[in-house]
Formats: structure tokens, sequence, C-alpha cells
């Protein structure tokens, strides 16, 4: 009677202000969308009532009560209903409660645990859809073990195979695509292997200690902004090489494209800082702070606010728009300049004579146009996803199930595309698949060569 009444003059923070914090904490430990507690009900035995005996006893055959609690994410209890007949089975239980209203209104998850198995209830919410989402969890937890056991020696490989120089490519590009690379490398290695595989495949390490967690949450924000803006920063480069030849004279050099790329980096670092302050520590353990979680404050506070419209114009309106822009133009460059070299040279439409020039750039525009488009088309569904966000005016972690789905697809491809690079030059470049059979060789060569002097 005393818990009843209790809970109708008390309000616990479940049901208002931190609503969507329960569920970002919980997404944040254990992976799940949208949930705001676990329930698992224990049986406890007791001497069997004068009235109504039959129900209470349970399953296994003595009476008993059904006390189902429900608990967050950080293991605190928000709920405890004890005063369940022993047969009762846990959703029902649930559907007694005030809680199980709240998570019906807003379409809300509790987690059961049943025989050891995890199952989301929500409403509305089918086995299909169940399994859709247990599929999506297991295929993500494998693309990013794929990601970084592919996307760290393709990345060292390309940094290696381009700073020797020999690949037949300028100076100035040599830099922008060794710089592009190492970016790549480092997004898999902050992001996909220090945030992600951690997170799935080593719960409870040392990398989730709030302030290690916090630098890597900000390593990876600021390795990803790094790969997307030294990609811009080459298209740039390219677009004024092929359509500006006075300017490329002295804008398209080794010196210059060493500061365009230090000077983005350390600018992009530097805005990448306050992140480090957005989050905070789940639980406290000895002392010490473990895990990280964006502060409710990040999504209320106008100064928040304001950085986190920066970022996202940042990355990833404004690089969308800008590639998007420059090859458009080069494009339109290149159409052009042709028809006026052909009516220089007095070609008509059926004349086949080659344009020693434009051959000259072919394989330079190649390049461009392929590792572009690969950006345009891996980062398209985040782009897209950003844009229904803020047009929609819905918050990620309102998500229904299958936008859910559709954001962290848009992810994961945006993490491919860190690996996709090293392809392209493989089938653009001659030379530098020419340097690459010599790499896989070398240590075939070595042994070949040791075995010999051993005989």
């Amino acid at each position: 009677m005393i818990y009843r009444i209790a809970f109708a003059f008390i309000i616990p923070d479940t049901y208002l202000a931190k609503i969507k914090e329960r569920f970002i904490v919980f997404h944040r430990i254990h992976g799940f969308p949208k949930v705001i507690g676990a329930v698992d009900g224990t049986l406890i035995a007791l001497k069997g009532p004068t009235d109504d005996t039959a129900s209470f006893i349970n399953q296994k055959g003595f009476h008993s009560s059904n006390v189902l609690p429900v608990s967050d994410a950080q293991m605190r209890i928000l709920r405890l209903s004890a005063i369940n007949s022993g047969n009762a089975n846990d959703s029902f239980v649930l559907q007694l409660e005030d809680l199980y209203q709240l998570y019906r209104l807003y379409q809300f998850q509790v987690l059961y645990k049943l025989g050891g198995l995890y199952e989301l209830q929500a409403r509305g919410k089918d086995k299909f859809t169940q399994k859709m989402l247990e599929t999506f969890y297991t295929i993500r937890k494998l693309f990013y073990m794929i990601i970084a056991v592919i996307g760290v020696p393709v990345n060292l490989l390309a940094i290696v195979i381009l700073a020797s120089g020999k690949c037949g490519l300028t100076a100035c590009t040599t830099h922008y695509l060794v710089a592009m690379a190492t970016a790549d490398l480092l997004v898999i290695m902050s992001d996909a292997i220090l945030y992600r595989i951690s997170y799935y495949y080593f719960p409870g390490s040392f990398l989730d200690i709030t302030p290690v967690c916090s630098v890597i949450y900000v390593l990876s924000r600021a390795t990803t902004d790094c790969s997307v803006w030294f990609t811009i920063t080459f298209s740039f480069d390219r677009f004024v090489a092929i359509c500006y030849q006075k300017q490329k004279i002295k804008y398209c050099t080794k010196k210059t494209a060493a500061v365009v790329l230090a000077t983005t980096g350390v600018l992009l670092c530097f805005k990448d800082i306050p992140f480090y302050f957005t989050v905070e520590p789940v639980r406290i353990i000895n002392n010490v702070p473990w895990d990280c979680y964006i502060k409710s404050s990040y999504y209320t506070e106008p100064g928040w606010l304001g950085f986190k419209w920066v970022h996202r114009i940042f990355t990833p309106l404004l690089p969308f728009t800008l590639i998007m822009l420059f090859n458009a133009l080069t494009v339109r460059h290149i159409l052009l300049a042709s028809q006026v070299r052909k009516r220089l040279r007095g070609q008509s439409k059926g004349d086949n004579r080659g344009d020693p020039e434009m051959e000259s750039r072919r394989k330079s525009v190649i390049l461009l146009f392929t590792i572009s488009g690969s950006f345009i088309l891996l980062w398209l569904l985040h782009v897209i996803e950003f844009l229904y966000s803020n047009f929609t005016g819905t918050e990620p972690t309102y998500y229904t199930d299958h936008l859910y789905i559709f954001e962290h697809v848009g992810i994961m491809l945006r993490n491919l595309s860190c690996c996709t690079n090293t392809f392209i030059y493989g089938a653009t470049q001659s030379k530098f698949r020419e340097q690459f059979k010599n790499a896989m060789n070398y240590p075939v060569k070595s042994v070949n060569k040791l075995i010999q002097n051993i005989n």
C-alpha cells in the first residue's frame, strides 16, 4: 500500500525529462535502440495464502510471488512490483504497471530476459521485426571486424607505396593521397577498432573508462572529419589543375599541399575538442568513472545546439555539396575544352584522331572522378538520413526500428569509404599496381633468397 501511495505522489525521473536520457544510455551500453529498462521476474517462495491459493502456485509447483524489477542500463532499479501471484508471467505483470502505460504511450521498448535470451517487446512489434533487429546487430558486429581486418593493411600498404614516389604521380597529388590514406587508417583504428569493436567484443575493458572513451570519441570525430576534408582538398586541387592552368603553377605544388593539409587537420582537431565535454560517465565503480554517453544538456542548451549544428554543417552537408560542385564544374570545363580543341584542330564529330593534351589528363580525371564518385555513393545514405532528421525535426534517438537500421547502414557505408581508395588506386593507376605486385612478391623473394643462402 505504501509503495502504491509513494508512486502516486513521487514521480521518478523515468517519467519526464530523463526518459530520453535513459534510452540513450541503454543504447550506448547494450546496443538496443529506444529501450528504457530491462525486466526479469524472480519467484520468491512464500507460505500459501488462505484465499485464492491456486493462483500463487507457480509452474514449478510451489507457492510464490512473482517479483518483477525494472532496471535501467546502469542496473539501478526503476520500479519494483512485489504483489503479483506466482503463476503470473512477466509480460502479464508488466502490463499492470504504470511504467507499461508509459512505454505504450511513447512506443518505447522493454527488454525481457527469457531463459538467458533477450527478446524485444514493444507496441506493434512483431517477431519479424525482432528477428530483423537481431540479424542486423549480428551483421553490424561482423562488418566492423571485417573493416578492421581489411582496412588497416590496405591503407598501410597504400601509404608505403604512394610515399615511395614511384607511382607516376606529381608530388602534390602524392601528398594528398598519402594524407587521405593516413586519415582513413586513423578512422578505422579509432572508430572501428577502439570505439565499435571494443564495444561489441570487449565490454568492460580499460577502453570503457570515461576519460579514455572520451578521448576515443574525440579522435573518432576528428579523424572522420579529416578523412572527409582531405578528400575535398584533393578534389579542389584537381579542379584547379584541370580548369585553371595559370593558377595551377602556383597552387598545385608540394609546399601548398603540405600547408593546406596541415592547416585543415589542425583546425578540424580544434573544432572537435568540445566533443570531449559532451559525455559523462554511466556509472562509477571504486571511484573510477566508466562508460560514456551524451549529456542530456547537449540536446537542450543553446550553446551545445549551436555547436551540433556547426558540426553537422561541416560534416557531412558542406563537404558533400562541395565535392559535387567541384566535379560538376570539372565535367563542364572538360566538355567545353574538348569541343574548343576539336574546332581548333579541325576535327569533325566522326573523326577519331586522338588529342595528346586530353590523353595526358585522362588518368588524372579518372582518378579524381572515381575517388569523388566513391565518396558520393558511400556517403549518400548518411546525407539522406541527415537531411531527413533535420527537415522533419526528428532526433535519431526517436527513430523507428527501420529508420534506426537505415541510419546505421549509412554509418557503415561511410566507414566503408575508408577502405575503398586503395582499390581505386589499383584499378586506375598501372604503376600503383606494379608497385603493389612488387610489395607482395618481396616477402616471397626474401624467403627464397634466405633459403638459398642457407643451402
